[in-house]
């Protein structure tokens, strides 16, 4: 019965039971928004007690099984087979808007806000979380930056057709952490061995025009000597004796 998921429940506390997004957002196809808002319900923390074809199993063999005694069969059962409640006084309202704002902010809506309102019905709990992300601000352009002296400023340029940021597409940190890998391992591919993802800045300018922003890729002013150089093979050893096995 739905009363057994909650008799466990300590005075003043509820079962938590999950929460809602509300995501409004503007310039931005419903495909995307639906998987935004499944994208920042699975963010909020804790998560509720998991169910199976709608039915909390864990939670009501925690209670089944439930004993305070630390050992014996009872509690063993108890701990293997259940899961204990995830209450209402778990959950941080100021931490998961703050989460939920920053990723939004990832993606481009840097105008955004997360409001959070509880629902209580008796001794259940739940969130719903209300996203107010404006409009996405999409790419306008991409620089790489020049340097004709340097031999990795001219490797980084070449690579500047290939990259992940296209014009009219939406910001995204991801984007940027992964077109930061991406220029990593091809100029690792053309001898930069000491180079690394942590040497590269991309500098975002939002104030360009309506909701857009003007990416620069630059090499950070205290990229070490050893990153900027190319390394050759000199060279080359072969041990005709040795054995993988040893």
């Amino acid at each position: 019965p739905a009363c057994s998921t909650t008799k466990r429940i300590p005075q003043g506390d509820a079962l938590y039971t999950g929460a809602d997004v509300v995501l409004n957002a503007e310039n931005v196809k419903s495909g995307q928004t639906k998987v935004l808002q499944a994208d920042l319900e699975n963010m909020t923390r804790p998560r509720p007690n998991a169910r199976f074809l709608g039915i909390p199993f864990k939670l009501l063999f925690w209670n089944l099984f439930y004993t305070e005694k630390e050992k014996g069969l009872k509690k063993n059962l108890q701990n293997k087979l259940g899961a204990p409640p995830v209450l209402a006084s778990a959950v941080d309202l100021d931490a998961n808007t703050q989460l939920l704002e920053n990723y939004l902010e990832n993606k481009g809506f840097f105008g955004a806000s997360v409001t959070a309102d509880s629902t209580w019905k008796g001794k259940k709990a739940s969130v719903t979380y209300t996203a107010n992300a404006g409009n996405q601000y999409k790419i306008r352009s991409v620089v790489f930056e020049e340097d004709s002296s340097s031999q990795l400023t001219t490797a980084i340029q070449s690579l500047k057709e290939t990259t992940l940021h296209k014009p009219g597409e939406p910001y995204d940190l991801d984007l940027i952490k992964g077109e930061r890998l991406r220029i990593d391992a091809l100029l690792k591919e053309k001898g930069f061995y000491f180079f690394s993802p942590e040497h590269l800045l991309v500098q975002v300018d939002s104030t360009v025009g309506t909701h857009e922003v003007d990416m620069r890729l630059v090499i950070k002013p205290e990229t070490p000597a050893e990153a900027r150089n190319i390394y050759y093979i000199d060279d080359v050893y072969i041990y005709s004796n040795y054995s993988l096995n040893t």
